[in-house]
């Protein structure tokens, strides 16, 4: 238990450093630009990151599952990795190629969009490789490999602030540049720290495993990226950018909650899945436990001070984002010990229903967005997460308690 608090720390540390290192280049983007020029760089890198989420099928999670389990597998699970990325990431690009006009409002950004969709291979090759690491339980470079893109980012946020020079082109070009350069990166990694490419060998097998696998896990990312990102992908597609950029501040704020629990998440698979069930499901419910209390008063904490946050970081012009991000604050209690319990679920293989619970929450998630984002807007989109969040957290944990029961009996 000793080494999965020391790990949970260290996932917990990198997630509070990477938060932080997105919070300062928001703010100085915030400032420079304003809720339309905020809205605008946020849309461009939204779509790039959901594809990713979307189209990969949850190769990822199901590296780190089998390269926990099962070490010898782990020049296949590579090889196969690198096919996976290049094929799904070809089928992507024609995708958003052919949709791409319909994903922005602000039309002026249709070539920058274009650009930075050409990241989506090597951003899904990076993302298969840093799960095995996670699977290993090698925390520092996983967490290292969480960190540098952001904090390459921000670097050139930075740069070009201080040069005077603060655009969305240039920001945005420094960003695919980032994005291409990790992938090559974490490609040089793994050929050194875990397995070099001269023996990496395609499994057909292995292949149609992992696909397995990860399709089970993908109905659950895909609804949990319905769940969470829905609200801005409407707003993005539908609405004036002046009202993504102040959302954007609500939820980039109100994910502050998130630390813990993902945290947590991230070593719930590795450090319970090799366990007998009933123990794996007595650890999960500490952690759960555990997680419940800290979110409860640090979102007290954030609710009350929140007024002064947004003025303080952003400026007064942000202050209508204080109704949606205390919304959201209670919101994320919901979905971070929803989640938490979703994680629980694969670590006893049984990804399907956090999958089921997530398409129960997505559905009441998107009904009330159709409902209330048109009279709301963003008041509207706080409340139907609010809503989908918790229906979230309550189906995982029925569904985990059944579990419970059944390991008992």
């Amino acid at each position: 238990m000793r080494k999965e608090i020391f790990h949970i720390s260290g996932n917990f540390i990198t997630r509070i450093i990477i938060s932080f290192v997105d919070l300062a280049a928001g703010i100085i983007i915030a400032r420079s630009l304003g809720p339309e020029g905020k809205g605008n760089l946020y849309a461009l890198r939204f779509w790039p990151a959901i594809l990713v989420w979307l189209g990969g099928l949850s190769i990822g999670g199901s590296n780190t599952y089998f390269s926990a389990r099962e070490r010898e597998k782990i020049p296949s699970l590579l090889a196969n990795s690198l096919i996976f990325s290049i094929v799904l990431g070809g089928i992507i690009l024609l995708f958003s190629e052919a949709f791409v006009y319909y994903l922005f409002h602000d039309k002026r950004y249709i070539f920058l969009a274009r650009i930075v969709l050409l990241t989506i291979p090597f951003s899904l090759f990076s993302d298969y490789a840093i799960w095995i690491f996670n699977g290993i339980k090698n925390y520092m470079v996983f967490n290292l490999l969480r960190f540098l893109p952001r904090f390459f980012y921000f670097a050139f946020v930075m740069f070009f602030f201080l040069k005077g020079k603060l655009e969305i082109q240039p920001v945005i070009l420094s960003f695919t540049g980032v994005q291409i350069f990790m992938g090559f990166l974490t490609f040089v990694l793994v050929a050194g720290l875990v397995c070099p490419p001269s023996r990496w060998k395609k499994d057909s097998f292995l292949m149609k495993e992992q696909l397995s696998m990860g399709l089970k896990m993908h109905l659950g990312v895909f609804t949990q990226i319905g769940n969470k990102r829905a609200d801005q992908a409407l707003l993005i597609s539908f609405f004036d950018p002046k009202e993504i950029g102040l959302y954007s501040v609500a939820v980039n704020i109100s994910e502050f909650l998130l630390f813990l629990s993902h945290s947590i998440g991230l070593t719930i698979v590795p450090s319970t899945a090799p366990l007998e069930r009933e123990r794996a499901v007595r650890r999960i419910k500490k952690y759960a436990l555990g997680s419940l209390f800290f979110l409860i008063i640090f979102s007290l904490f954030l609710y009350f001070i929140s007024p002064w946050v947004i003025k303080f970081l952003y400026g007064e012009a942000f202050l209508p984002a204080l109704l949606p991000l205390r919304i959201l604050l209670l919101a994320h209690i919901g979905w971070s010990i929803g989640n938490i319990f979703d994680q629980g679920l694969k670590s006893l293989k049984l990804p399907l229903y956090g999958s089921i619970a997530g398409l129960i929450s997505f559905v009441f998630n998107l009904a009330f967005l159709l409902l209330l984002l048109p009279p709301l807007k963003i008041t509207g989109a706080a409340i139907a997460s609010l809503i989908g969040y918790f229906v979230y957290f309550l189906a995982n944990y029925v569904f985990f308690i059944r579990t419970a029961i059944r390991s008992n009996s």
